[in-house]
């Protein structure tokens, strides 16, 4: 079973992210898994705006979303971190 891991900050969810994430998940095969790993607050607040949703409410939203296998925050400082973590 192969893994793919998509990022994102997820606030205010909307169809493209739907559509973004089941793309991301057909490239690995019918029996990928799908983890998605939601920017933290510190991070949306330092490379886009103040976010609307908080990071543990995305989070929680994000892991309901049909194609989504797992779910969760980034870290603030080292991005691939979480990268290792869920190997």
């Amino acid at each position: 079973m192969k893994t793919v891991m998509a990022t994102g900050t997820f606030d205010i969810i909307h169809p493209g992210h739907g559509y973004y994430l089941e793309e991301a998940k057909k490239l690995g095969g019918d029996d990928a898994k799908l983890v998605v790993v939601i920017a933290r607050d510190s991070t949306v607040r330092a490379r886009k705006r103040v976010p609307v949703v908080g990071e543990n409410q995305r989070l929680e939203v994000v892991k309901m979303l049909k194609p989504v296998d797992e779910a969760y925050l980034g870290h603030t400082g080292d991005m691939f971190k979480i990268v290792e973590e869920v190997k």
